[in-house]
C-alpha cells in the first residue's frame, strides 16, 4: 500500500498480482449531510446528473467512450459523501481519469435531461409507497435520528414536494458550493503504475 498527497487529494494505491486491470473508489464531502433544510434529495439528484452529460460530451458520448474501452464509472451520494467508483485497463488510466474529472467539474445539468430524471425519481418514490420493507426502515430512521441528520429518511410526501421544487439552478449551486478536490480521497487497486496515476491526477 502506498499513500501520498497530490495537492489536496489523498491518493492511496494497492498494487496487486492481477494483470492490466485497475479498480478504484473515491469520495469527497458532498453527500446528504450537505442538503439544505427542506430538500432531502438535492445531493442525490446532483450526483445522478453527473453521467448525464457534460459541457463537452452528452450522455451518449460518455457512455460510448466507456463502452469502447470496456471501462466502468459510476456516482452515488450517500449520507456524508459523493462517492464514485470504476474499473479500467491499466493503459487507459489517463483517459478514464480525465473523463472522471470532466464529469465532476463541468456537468451540463441540461433542463430536459433533468426533467426526465425527475420523472424517474417520482416513479421510484411512488413505488416506495407500496413497499413495506422500505416503509418500515424509513419509519425507523425517523425514530432514531433528528430531521437534520443525514440518515433521517424524510416522509415520501416531503420528498415529492422537494422533487417538484428542485430546479437545475439548485443543482448548479449545490455543485458550486460542495464539489471539488478539497476533501477528496482516491483509492486504486490492481495492476498499478503509480507514476502514471499520479501524473493523471495532478
Amino acid at each position: 500500500i502506498r499513500e501520498t498527497k497530490i495537492g489536496p487529494v489523498r491518493l492511496v494505491t494497492v498494487d496487486m498480482p492481477v494483470e492490466k486491470v485497475v479498480a478504484f473508489v473515491g469520495s469527497f464531502a458532498a453527500g446528504n449531510a450537505r442538503n439544505p433544510a427542506g430538500n432531502p434529495l438535492l445531493a442525490s439528484l446532483t450526483a445522478q446528473m453527473l453521467d448525464q452529460g457534460t459541457e463537452r460530451n452528452d450522455r451518449f458520448a460518455l457512455a460510448e467512450s466507456l463502452d469502447t474501452l470496456g471501462a466502468e464509472l459510476g456516482f452515488l451520494a450517500d449520507a456524508h459523501s459523493l462517492s464514485f467508483s470504476g474499473k479500467f485497463l491499466r493503459n487507459d488510466a489517463g483517459f478514464v481519469i480525465d473523463l472522471l474529472a470532466e464529469q465532476l467539474r463541468i456537468p451540463a445539468f441540461e433542463e430536459t435531461v433533468f426533467d426526465n430524471l425527475k420523472e424517474r425519481t417520482r416513479a421510484n418514490i411512488l413505488r416506495a409507497t407500496h413497499d413495506p420493507d422500505y416503509r418500515a426502515s424509513a419509519a425507523m430512521t425517523r425514530l432514531l435520528y433528528p430531521k437534520n441528520h443525514p440518515n433521517y429518511n424524510s416522509p415520501l410526501e416531503q420528498q415529492l414536494q422537494a422533487l417538484d421544487n428542485t430546479t437545475v439552478e439548485d443543482l448548479r449551486q449545490f455543485h458550486k458550493n460542495y464539489y471539488g478536490p478539497a476533501s477528496m480521497t482516491l483509492v486504486f487497486a490492481g495492476d498499478i503504475d503509480f507514476d502514471q496515476l499520479s501524473a493523471a491526477i495532478a
